[in-house]
């Protein structure tokens, strides 16, 4: 699958989440879409975690690992982490589920996602390139 193989953050757009998601906590790219998720659901009012489960391992790896009946989404999971300003307090391993459904849509947070993704990233089209004599690229 190509989303397994180039990551979450090189193929989703924070814009527009809606759907299933199935993320594994230990993975990086992973856990920041995850916590992109958990940031949108926090500033867009409404129920926008459907059916949202998780389970501290991967059941192919440990097949007695059970999804944790009545697990809600954790406030500490979208705050700073004390040890790492950086990061926030989400779980680093573990199996997260759900569905996100837009109950009202926070155009301007999402956009500000939006720049921790490939598809926020800057470029500059080819065709309004050219070489200078040197070999440095000149913008048209």
């Amino acid at each position: 699958r190509i989303l397994h193989r180039l990551g979450p953050l090189n193929c989703l757009n924070p814009r527009f989440p809606d759907g299933s998601h199935y993320y594994n906590l230990a993975n990086r790219d992973e856990r920041e879409f995850a916590n992109m998720l958990a940031q949108l659901a926090i500033a867009e009012p409404g129920e926008n975690w459907k059916g949202a489960r998780y389970r501290l391992t991967d059941r192919k790896l440990s097949p007695t690992s059970n999804w944790i009946p009545g697990w809600e989404l954790p406030m500490s999971w979208v705050e700073p982490d004390a040890n790492n300003p950086n990061d926030t307090g989400m779980a680093r391993e573990g199996i997260l589920e759900l569905t996100y459904v837009s109950c009202t849509v926070d155009w301007r947070f999402r956009e500000r996602l939006l720049t921790k993704t490939l598809a926020g990233a800057k470029y500059v089209e080819r065709s309004i390139l050219r070489l200078a004599s040197d070999g440095s690229i000149l913008q048209r």
